[in-house]
């Protein structure tokens, strides 16, 4: 139909329609309003009971209550009715988020910090395999490490600063040094204390620098590392992997010749009579009460000792320009003064020798290294000496040393006459 044929719609017809009776319910919409106004009188009755009732009770008045909305024609409701009567469960929350930790010195990536984990001396046992290291070395045991009781915090297994790689490290060191009898009976090692404070107080190797400065790298690790807390924390987490690292290193070697078992067991007898004796060294050393007056005697006994020398050169330079003028007057005053300087620089050499022989014999008396050399126990008492100077707990370090050392020894002791070898290693 198009605009011309549209049937005009007058004001009156507006007027007409507003003017209609509205609209009123027949029979049966009263009765489903009757029924709706009911049933929400009965949901509301039922809501309030609802809270007091129990199980059993509440299945009834949800089955009761669809009845009668199924009967008023009202399905629709059946399932808002539901919701309002049994609620859904409120959502599970949410996972927390992931802590991700950041090393730091004594503290690892998971932000636990290590020293709280280890125990006291008196508690490290002795044992020369661990059941953890075993199985991380097993494929076939896929089990994971019983869980610590409540309150007790899991043994860390590394270090963020003195690193696993420094403990590889070692072991492979100490096998490398070791020299086996040729016909069996005892080997030799030539593991000495300067030598390992030239790998790895020069080198540093298997621990995390702090900058690319050397000797602040060096000063650095010293500070973290050399304190009693620190040892014992780290003894803690690494003495039973070296025991097992230098079994590996020695029957599974990465390169050169494997030893057999015997000559493993000799190098850990060998090597445990090593560590007892440095342990014995380290205890004489924080023994010694006058430390650094006898390292006085010596520093000046050395001062004394260069002086005259640079003396005795001097005058030899000036005999010789003497000789070279023939200058007769001037030649007899310089042979008797570089032969009174040369009685005197004999002296001194003595005296430093006597200064360096009574430090050495003092630490002998306090403590047992029969087999460490002279050389070795001085280095150890100067270097012992300098800690000294830079740090309020040096002698509390030394004597945790000698205590670890001393069990370290015990622990090689038990490892050459065990028959079991490590996981992994036949």
């Amino acid at each position: 139909m198009d605009a011309a044929h549209a049937p005009e719609v007058s004001m009156d017809s507006d007027m007409n329609l507003a003017s209609l009776p509205e609209p009123q319910p027949g029979k049966a919409g009263r009765r489903k309003l009757a029924i709706m106004a009911v049933a929400a009188l009965v949901l509301l009755a039922g809501l309030t009971y609802w809270l007091t009732s129990d199980e059993e009770t509440k299945k009834n008045i949800t089955a009761k209550t669809e009845d009668v909305l199924h009967s008023a024609g009202l399905v629709p409701l059946v399932n808002a009715t539901k919701h309002l009567i049994t609620p859904p469960p409120p959502p599970p929350p949410p996972p927390p988020a992931p802590s991700v930790g950041t090393a730091a010195p004594g503290i690892p990536a998971d932000g636990a910090v290590i020293k709280g984990s280890t125990p006291v001396l008196a508690d490290i046992p002795s044992t020369v395999r661990t059941q953890d290291t075993k199985a991380a070395t097993t494929a076939e045991s896929p089990v994971a490490p019983p869980e610590p009781p409540p309150g007790v915090m899991p043994q860390q297994r590394e270090d963020s600063v003195i690193r696993p790689d420094f403990v590889h490290d070692l072991a492979n060191w100490l096998v490398a040094r070791y020299r086996p009898a040729p016909q069996g009976g005892r080997g030799q090692v030539n593991a000495g204390i300067q030598a390992a404070n030239m790998r790895y107080g020069m080198n540093m190797r298997g621990m995390e620098r702090q900058g690319r400065d050397p000797a602040g790298a060096r000063a650095y690790i010293l500070r973290y590392a050399f304190n009693p807390t620190m040892l014992e924390a780290l003894y803690g987490i690494y003495a039973d992997r070296l025991v097992d690292d230098v079994a590996r290193a020695a029957l599974a070697p990465d390169q050169g010749k494997a030893l057999n078992e015997a000559q493993l067991d000799d190098l850990y007898t060998t090597y445990a009579a090593f560590f007892a004796d440095l342990a014995g060294a380290l205890g004489g050393i924080a023994a010694m009460p006058d430390l650094k007056g006898r390292i006085e005697n010596i520093h000046k006994a050395n001062q004394q000792t260069v002086f005259l020398h640079r003396q005795i050169t001097e005058n030899v330079f000036d005999l010789d320009e003497a000789r070279e003028k023939q200058d007769e007057a001037a030649i007899p005053g310089i042979e008797a003064r570089i032969e009174n300087l040369n009685g005197r620089y004999r002296a001194s050499l003595q005296g430093q020798s006597n200064a360096r022989a009574a430090l050495v014999s003092a630490v002998r008396s306090k403590g047992s290294a029969r087999r460490v050399d002279d050389d070795s126990l001085l280095f150890l008492a100067l270097w012992v000496e300098r800690r000294m100077d830079k740090q309020a707990d040096a002698l509390d370090a030394v004597r945790k040393a000698s205590a670890l050392v001393a069990d370290l020894a015990r622990r090689f002791e038990k490892a050459g006459s065990a028959q079991q070898k490590p996981a992994g290693v036949r």
